[in-house]
């Protein structure tokens, strides 16, 4: 609870600047914290403290850390859907996810006997692990709701549609991957999006040499 003897929409302020300032330099989040601790005039030094850190820490839950993200499956699809799927993986994988050491390339979503599979995602072996039978390529099975498995296997049966694994990331603590229901792009489409490209490119250049006038 807070002092009784500080009105509520101060702290509040207060609160609301530390958090704000903590978003944007997370590493200095402490320091920053004490800096503006001179300014809590009347404010008791633990209830600040120990309220702002309650923030940092619930925001930074929500941080994504990315670890693999398949370029080319956006190069050349369409992304129609997305859906993000646990995936079941070794002490040991986990290990050289975090460290980055996993790819996505030619990786590809399948459905078998009622599980949706991850296949051709390469995570290589962890340097401290000890299974000389490690095979980095293997099946690995996706943590999903019966109703998605079947919307996935829906989307696979359908001509022209395919399921890719776009990224792999942390979030809360655990590895998530999401995949995609992708469409192949024709050619015109390919053509169109590098034009696109080059000239936003001559844009942020000609963007930049005016501003430095």
């Amino acid at each position: 609870m807070p002092p009784s003897n500080v009105k509520g929409p101060r702290i509040k302020i207060l609160l609301d600047a530390i958090f704000e300032i903590s978003k944007t330099v997370q590493k200095n989040a402490v320091i920053k914290v004490k800096y503006l601790y001179c300014f809590s005039i009347n404010i008791q030094r633990n209830y600040i403290l120990n309220s702002a850190f309650l923030r940092i820490s619930r925001y930074n839950e929500f941080v994504l850390k990315s670890f693999a993200k398949n370029k080319k499956a956006f190069a050349d699809f369409e992304i129609l859907e997305k859906i993000e799927a646990g995936i079941a993986l070794k002490g040991g994988e986990v290990k050289s996810i975090r460290d980055g050491h996993a790819q996505l390339k030619g990786s590809f979503i399948e459905v078998k006997n009622g599980n949706a599979l991850a296949n051709n995602i390469h995570i290589s072996k962890y340097k401290y692990d000890s299974n000389e039978k490690f095979n980095p390529t293997r099946k690995r099975r996706l943590l999903l709701h019966k109703k998605e498995i079947a919307m996935i296997a829906s989307k696979l049966d359908t001509k022209g549609l395919t399921v890719i694994p776009l990224e792999l990331y942390e979030k809360h603590g655990l590895i998530k991957l999401l995949i995609g229901v992708c469409r192949g792009k024709k050619k015109y489409d390919r053509r169109e999006e590098l034009k696109k490209r080059a000239r936003d490119i001559e844009v942020a250049q000609a963007m930049k040499k005016f501003s430095r006038r």
